[in-house]
């Protein structure tokens, strides 16, 4: 359904930011930085400065916090869409999201230094966070019908393109997947120009 579908681009959007969050150090001193624009104009910095010091300041501090503030956004949105899953992946999918949740908290922890600091969890938190989803189901929200993110709302789409039955095999079930993929990359190739392509998150 579209709803549990919007709500699945939401834990991507959110595991996405909290990668980004956790590797600003070790990608600026690759060359690449992903934190988006706007944020780190609004804290006075520049791709290229973060490029050519890649080290830690109170405004990239700031900037961390921000991207992480967002992720929490769509952490939330993503737990209201995990109901409309079929009951056996619910325990997966809810855990793994507490877990990347639990990254963000590491970085928090580490005063929003991602570039001395590499945030993870230990196995011990990974098995007691997963217990603890798999022995919740109560806590479960309704889906949410908010509205699509408008960044991935294109994905959504492609996913939504056409009524077709559930694939049954792997090769079915490949064959729907990059039938999705190709459909996206399509639609967003012909909506993204100019200052729409400088997605805020990509």
């Amino acid at each position: 359904e579209r709803a549990t579908l919007a709500r699945a681009a939401d834990l991507g959007l959110a595991m996405q930011l909290t990668n980004i969050a956790r590797d600003v150090g070790e990608d600026a001193r690759n060359g690449r930085v992903y934190l988006p624009e706007h944020l780190l104009a609004l804290h006075g910095l520049s791709r290229q400065q973060l490029i050519d010091k890649p080290y830690f300041s109170e405004p990239l501090g700031y900037a961390v916090r921000d991207l992480l503030a967002n992720a929490d956004i769509y952490y939330g949105r993503a737990m209201r869409g995990v109901a409309g899953l079929p009951m056996g992946c619910r325990p997966a999918i809810r855990g793994a999201a507490l877990i990347y949740k639990k990254i963000g908290s590491e970085i928090i922890r580490n005063d929003f230094n991602s570039v001395d600091h590499r945030a993870h969890t230990s196995k011990w938190t990974k098995f007691e966070t997963m217990a603890y989803a798999a022995m919740t189901p109560l806590l479960l929200k309704p889906v949410s019908a908010e509205p699509t993110d408008p960044s991935v709302a294109f994905l959504v789409d492609a996913a939504t393109s056409s009524v077709v039955s559930a694939p049954k095999t792997i090769d079915d079930k490949l064959g729907r997947m990059v039938e999705i993929m190709a459909t996206a990359r399509v639609r967003r190739m012909g909506t993204l120009t100019g200052d729409d392509a400088d997605s805020r998150y990509v």
